[in-house]
């Protein structure tokens, strides 16, 4: 198995969930001085959002000219055995464009899918370069592709992965382990299940005290970066349902903070996934025993507590990004 020692890292100026765990975890994997970005992103090195798009700012603001150098020379002198493309963004792939035909031979060429779509650079097409990116894939297709909405009723080409988001936030503690809430879903209703599921909320529990309604805004949260998390981590149970993928931060999010996750089944494969009544809780896909399940475990505190305590657990031992990390290094020093 080759191993993988010098990447020299594509990214994008925008904030992408899993290009920013993936960065992140290999760059704790590896040594930040072994995972160059091409070019050195303000995300890497100045804070200027909270959690989550944070995330990838885990490098200090003096190390952006030196970055920014070593990427250069790594291209020039092809001191690399490894290019990651880490996102389905068009920046992304104008970069990769611009190089594609100058990557030595003997390294091998990465791309990271964490977009919403189902098929493999699927958020090309929805995000208008489907031109671009079929062209620079034309000058040099990559090795291994990692996809987040790796679907587990759909075949993919043998040289495609799968890989889930993971938790990149600080650990907290909430209140000291005081839960002031019952049930929460802090969701926007843009998709047909949330909308059910908020829908299925209103006038139940204390769902209208605590913010649990139809409407919401993302932009106009209230309950922010640690903020968010400290919140989930005072509720009892908190749901979780697919968005625009099926992949979401708070299927994460909730068993780090050692609540009681219940969520839809997730329809896409994550290796080490959470198993029902054991580190989480799965209801039916109509959702027809989601009231039954929550007033069991409302009922139920030391049930409930232990199985999002050992939620934590495994995610602390499966789903980190360093654990994202080793797991893209392993897959790249298998391939052919």
């Amino acid at each position: 198995m080759a191993r993988i020692e010098r990447i020299l890292f594509i990214a994008s100026k925008q904030s992408d969930y899993l290009e920013d765990i993936a960065f992140t975890g290999l760059s704790d994997a590896l040594g930040r001085e072994n995972i160059i970005p091409l070019r050195a992103m303000r995300k890497h090195y100045i804070p200027t959002h909270h959690y989550p798009k944070a995330i990838a700012c885990r490098r200090n603001l003096s190390d952006y000219f030196s970055d920014l150098l070593a990427g250069k020379k790594m291209l020039s002198r092809a001191v690399y055995d490894c290019v990651i493309i880490g996102s389905t963004k068009r920046d992304a792939f104008e970069a990769y464009d611009s190089m594609a035909q100058k990557i030595s031979k003997n390294a091998k060429v990465v791309y990271i899918d964490g977009g919403d779509e189902s098929e493999v650079g699927g958020d090309a097409s929805r995000l208008g370069f489907a031109e671009l990116y079929g062209r620079a894939f034309s000058k040099r297709a990559p090795d291994v592709i990692f996809k987040r909405e790796y679907l587990k009723n759909k075949n993919y080409p043998a040289n495609v992965y799968p890989l889930p988001l993971s938790y990149g936030g600080p650990l907290v503690d909430g209140a000291g382990g005081v839960k002031k809430y019952d049930v929460v879903f802090w969701a926007v209703d843009n998709i047909p299940v949330r909308a059910k599921v908020l829908d299925f909320c209103e006038g139940k529990w204390d769902c209208a005290e605590n913010g649990t309604s139809r409407g919401q805004i993302f932009k106009k949260y209230n309950r922010k970066g640690i903020k968010y998390l400290k919140e989930l981590a005072a509720s009892k149970v908190c749901y979780n349902f697919r968005g625009g993928g099926w992949d979401t931060l708070r299927y994460w999010e909730i068993p780090a903070v050692g609540s009681l996750m219940v969520s839809g089944k997730p329809g896409i494969v994550i290796p080490d996934d959470f198993e029902h009544g054991k580190h989480a809780v799965f209801c039916k896909d109509d959702l027809s025993d989601l009231e039954g399940l929550t007033n069991y475990y409302l009922k139920r505190d030391k049930e409930r507590e232990g199985i999002a305590a050992e939620g934590k657990k495994h995610l602390l031992k499966y789903h980190l990004p360093r654990h994202r990390a080793e797991y893209i290094l392993e897959i790249i020093g298998k391939s052919a």
